[in-house]
């Protein structure tokens, strides 16, 4: 496999699984997304939340997610979430499935939805979610691969990092 601007080493280390990836939230961007849908980045997240807000003026996404919090509940913000980032719908990539067939024993990621563990179980790759600390001192190593989702996930509501309040 040969990709441009890689150094051979790091190339080498990445196709033989000794990095360690870290999968950001635009990674979701590339999503197999429904006819007239659109996938949110997470500014989009925050502007969906400040319309949903009455004579909110926005600033930022972590202070509409805070304020939609606030005005109607952690369920309520979950629940928005979700729906906003078309959870039930939204289907792993092309390049989801091809980034997961790299060797990794272990993936970071900061999204909240499902589509990482859904790319797995496509490829037939068993994968732990971990989305709390006490999870992380449970040593499996016949467990397959290990998802530490730092921001925890949708199913999660309460373990969510998204407002200011949470850490």
């Amino acid at each position: 496999m040969t990709i441009p601007f890689f150094p051979k080493p790091f190339l080498d280390d990445l196709v033989q699984g000794r990095c360690l990836p870290f999968i950001g939230a635009d990674f979701s961007l590339n999503a197999a997304v429904p006819a007239g849908k659109k996938m949110l980045d997470w500014d989009g997240l925050g502007l969906s939340a400040a319309d949903s807000l009455p004579e909110y003026q926005y600033a930022t996404a972590l202070e509409a997610l805070s304020a939609y919090n606030h005005e109607y509940s952690r369920v309520k913000l979950g629940e928005f979430m979700s729906e906003a980032l078309l959870v039930s719908s939204i289907q792993p990539s092309r390049t989801h499935e091809a980034f997961f067939r790299l060797p990794f024993e272990k993936v970071i990621t900061t999204n909240f939805d499902f589509l990482l563990e859904q790319a797995y179980s496509r490829i037939n790759k068993y994968c732990t979610p971990q989305i709390s600390e006490e999870q992380l001192s449970v040593g499996n190593s016949n467990a397959g691969l290990h998802l530490l989702k730092l921001h925890g996930d949708l199913h999660h509501p309460n373990r969510l990092v998204v407002t200011c309040s949470d850490s």
